[in-house]
């Protein structure tokens, strides 16, 4: 608090001042506010305070002190009651580029009054008339010019506040107040002499409107020390420092308009003189607390709502209202991308798209690492009978997956190569070349003629365990695809020699972490398909798959997703109804990049299917799946970043959006550009609303755990008991499951060539047809 009282001492005498009359109101700075350029940004504060108070009222005064406390740094000040109303609106357009204005009790102490800070400039030998130059020969000697009045630089004064944090009771204050127009001709005539031999252009922009101006150092010292002057020297060229009368002492301990009447200088000397202080992203200003910059807010004039249409969250218009923002399924199926750190809020945008589609008749498949944005989709859907959950991360609930099944040899290779793809994709530095590729075929066509649609992956890798089971695969495969089994026996079985010794551990190793897994062999061992996604696509169901990553595994989880992708890409070209939307939503898709995703981008529009891509950074994603998102997603929304290099990437693609903007985005807010009709916007503001509108629905406990229940009670009984009694495969088993194959494809051949059997006809019974003959036995008839 400011004392009333001088405190005597033998070396100096110390005064300390109290507030300003009660009339006065106050203000603080609340913090600076972090900017990518600060000494920019304190030079347009400046600016803007120059050209707010110039504006005022000629009675009005703003006083600005920037004083030590403590350790610390305070700035705050206060306006006398001639200044206009709404003052404060006007400190904060004024400051805004700095900092943030509050409103506030009182304003920082002040000492002592010890020296004036003044301009300095040459005139033909005499001093500026009203202020006290020293009588310095160097000064007085330079030529007259625009070098002999004083020049800002741009500085954010970082060292003047540590300097200053360093002199006991040290402030500075700065006093302004709009100038009288006898002022402004008496700071005219005084000044114009400087710049003679300058064009009058150059002297209006360097007048501007003169505008009362002091600037005062405080301190509980004898006097100024001089590192503190040479920092304020430091950041203006032709400024000198005043001794105070004792009346100016007086005066200056509670400084009125009246204290500054006659002090009237030109724009650029104002500038001179004031400095405002700001912080860096990287460097904050010694001593004063630093704020997170408020983002801006681009509107968004959105065009009418479509047809059909699902509200993705709101803006702001040109007006300033705030308005819906909408996005038509046609433009989903044009595909989008959520980028954004961690908590951002993209699972929750996804989650207010999702939920009203599938409420509203529309087919969606939802592929979620975790689990938890399918159990709040479950919470949401207004008819449970219209989703099925298909929960990896349940052992008890098993719902099986074949990644191998085809009911034509067709199908069987499109979904072959496919698994394929995924792994070279993944693994393609460990050395999955054209011989693996040939090797895993040559299995996984075997088995095929062996167990049909129940070949699976577990069993394509079970046999290439040695080549004992290469041998016992060949042999059961004769008598159905003779040519077939000898490919097999001579490039797999009948390998000898040192140099195809570690052949079976690799062939095998690509499947460790099928074969190794108990969970992914019950889901991929059985043979069994649960999910037709054909029949989903067309009658638009919602499909919501937890891949259970903390239950399975990161690698596991990301294989089942990889393999779910192909398999929708496969029932994409089969689906019948293209002209109803279906939509794909993958969070966390850097983790499912391999394989199909990249291609289903290029070719999922034409099919009526859309998707929906979300992860964090730009850098987790390869090459080919950033080419196919800048190549065909016609709606991005960036929500926050997570450090300035992803800001840069993603600055980039929003017409250069601030750095500072996108890496302090508050949750749930983000940069958007939509598709309309397939022509992008440009970016806005956005903000994603989903609990402020649904917040009563949401409340609703009772009724969101019944219909998860629902949900998942139905889906179990539609895709985990049928299969329950279903013995997976698995390289235990491999041998009995290959003899019973074997003996199984056998009897069936056997009693076809039998129904076929046509021996020749007698000569004296021509055309006669009989059965074979009980005696033939079926070696002979194979």
């Amino acid at each position: 608090m400011i004392n009333e009282h001088y405190a005597e001492s033998t070396d100096r005498t110390i005064a300390t001042i109290p507030h300003p009359p009660v009339a006065c109101r106050h203000f603080r700075l609340k913090g600076l506010v972090g900017r990518h350029d600060p000494a920019k940004a304190a030079s347009w504060a400046v600016e803007n305070l120059y050209n707010a108070v110039s504006e005022w009222p000629t009675d009005s005064m703003l006083a600005l002190i920037i004083a030590r406390h403590k350790k610390a740094i305070r700035i705050g000040g206060w306006v006398n009651d001639a200044a206009p109303a709404d003052w404060l609106i006007d400190l904060a357009y004024a400051l805004g580029p700095i900092a943030q204005v509050r409103p506030a009790e009182s304003s920082p102490a002040l000492a002592t009054p010890l020296l004036e800070v003044v301009p300095a400039r040459t005139d033909q030998g005499e001093a500026l008339e009203g202020f006290a130059e020293p009588d310095t020969p160097q000064l007085n000697n330079r030529d007259s010019g625009r070098d002999a009045v004083p020049v800002h630089k741009n500085d954010p004064m970082w060292e003047f506040l540590s300097v200053l944090r360093t002199v006991p009771g040290a402030a500075m204050g700065v006093f302004v107040s709009p100038a009288s127009g006898l002022e402004q001709q008496m700071s005219d005539s005084s000044w114009r002499a400087a710049f003679q031999g300058s064009s009058r252009v150059e002297w209006q922009m360097y007048r501007g409107t003169p505008i009362r101006t002091r600037v005062i150092l405080y301190g509980d010292c004898p006097e100024i020390p001089a590192r503190l002057r040479a920092e304020l020297k430091i950041m203006s060229q032709r400024i000198a420092f005043s001794a105070l009368t004792g009346q100016d002492r007086l005066e200056l301990r509670q400084p009125t308009v009246d204290s500054i009447k006659g002090f009237a200088v030109p724009k650029q000397v104002f500038r001179a003189l004031v400095h405002l202080p700001a912080a860096g992203p990287n460097r904050p200003a010694p001593g004063l607390k630093v704020l997170p910059p408020e983002p801006r807010l681009v509107p968004y004039d959105a065009p009418t709502r479509p047809a059909q249409a699902f509200r993705l969250g709101r803006c702001v218009n040109s007006h300033g209202q705030r308005r819906p923002v909408w996005i038509s399924p046609s433009d989903m199926c044009r595909h989008m991308r959520f980028v954004g750190s961690t908590g951002s809020g993209k699972s929750t945008a996804i989650r207010g798209l999702l939920g009203p589609m599938i409420d509203d008749g529309y087919g969606v498949l939802l592929l979620d690492p975790h689990g938890s944005l399918c159990a709040d989709l479950m919470g949401d859907i207004g008819d449970p009978d219209r989703a099925l959950y298909v929960d990896y991360s349940d052992p008890t609930a098993t719902v099986p997956f074949n990644a191998l099944r085809g009911r034509t040899a067709t199908e069987f290779e499109a979904r072959l190569q496919a698994f394929i793809n995924i792994i070279m994709d993944r693994d393609s530095d460990q050395y999955t070349g054209p011989r693996w590729r040939r090797a895993i075929g040559l299995a996984a066509r075997g088995c095929h003629k062996l167990f049909g649609e129940r070949c699976s992956l577990v069993a394509v890798f079970s046999v290439l365990g040695s080549p004992e089971l290469a041998q016992a695969l060949a042999d059961a495969v004769k008598p159905i695809d003779e040519p077939l089994s000898g490919q097999i026996r001579h490039e797999l079985a009948n390998l000898t020699g040192s140099s195809n010794s570690d052949l079976w551990p690799w062939l095998v190793c690509k499947g460790e972490e099928i074969l190794g897994s108990a969970a992914l062999g019950r889901i991929l061992g059985t043979g069994a398909h649960a999910v037709d996604l054909v029949e989903a696509m067309d009658d638009s169901r919602a499909v919501l798959v937890n891949l259970g990553l903390a239950e399975l595994g990161e690698r596991s989880a990301q294989l089942l997703g990889c393999l779910w992708v192909a398999e929708l890409r496969q029932a994409m070209l089969e689906r019948q109804r293209r002209d109803q939307p279906f939509i794909i939503a993958i969070d966390e898709a850097h983790l499912f990049q391999y394989g199909a995703l990249p291609s289903l981008l290029d070719e999922a529009r034409k099919f009526g299917v859309g998707v929906i891509v979300c992860h964090q950074r730009p850098d987790q994603l390869r090459f080919q799946l950033k080419d196919a998102l800048s190549a065909n997603a016609g709606s991005y929304i960036q929500l926050r970043t997570g450090n300035p290099q992803d800001a840069a990437q993603a600055s980039k693609m929003l017409n250069g959006w601030p750095l500072d903007d996108l890496t302090r985005c508050r949750d749930l807010t983000g940069v958007a550009v939509l598709s309309r009709d397939g022509t992008p916007s440009e970016p806005f503001s956005i903000e994603f609303d989903f609990f402020k509108r649904n917040a009563e629905r949401l409340a609703d406990a009772e009724l969101r755990q019944w219909r998860t229940e629902r949900v998942s009670s139905t889906s179990r009984q539609a895709l985990v008991e049928p299969y329950a009694d279903w013995r997976p495969i698995s390289r235990d088993t491999i041998v009995q499951d290959l003899r019973e194959a074997r003996s199984q494809n056998r009897g069936q051949r056997i009693a076809e060539l039998k129904q076929s059997y046509r021996p020749r006809p007698r000569r004296d019974e021509p055309g006669a047809h009989s059965q074979a003959p009980a005696g033939l036995s079926d070696d002979a008839l194979l």
